[in-house]
């Protein structure tokens, strides 16, 4: 992953990290949405990361430079509604969805662990 500062336009690893240059962390949602706007993390598929990465070494420059960003109004509606699903997942939800989609593995594997004790033990 790729992002640059939103505020001073250093490079760093992940959006959502301190900067090293300018030392500062996004924590409100809008600076959290403006990061990810700023990263690879915007795409999914690697042509589309490897490109805007180019893009955003041009933005960072421009930013140390003094010019401000220019951001797709519409880009970051989506990267906020992104973040609220994200953020709208709870632990529960999460372990209740895993245990649904495992549950034959675990069943199977449960009952292969039965076996091995029964024969083991009770042989």
């Amino acid at each position: 992953m790729f992002s640059i500062c939103f505020r001073c336009g250093s490079e760093k690893r992940l959006p959502w990290s301190r900067c090293r240059q300018c030392r500062y962390k996004p924590s409100d949602a809008d600076s959290l949405v403006k990061s990810v706007y700023l990263s690879t993390a915007r795409f999914d598929d690697p042509g589309s990361q490897e490109s805007y990465q180019h893009e955003l070494e041009i933005i960072g420059q421009s930013l140390r430079d003094g010019n401000a960003v220019v951001y797709d109004e519409h880009e970051l509606v989506r990267l906020a509604a992104q973040r609220q699903f994200a953020e709208s997942i709870t632990f529960w939800a999460l372990i209740r969805t895993l245990l649904a989609m495992f549950w034959p593995h675990l069943l199977v594997f449960a009952t292969l662990l039965l076996i091995y004790f029964v024969i083991r033990y009770c042989a």
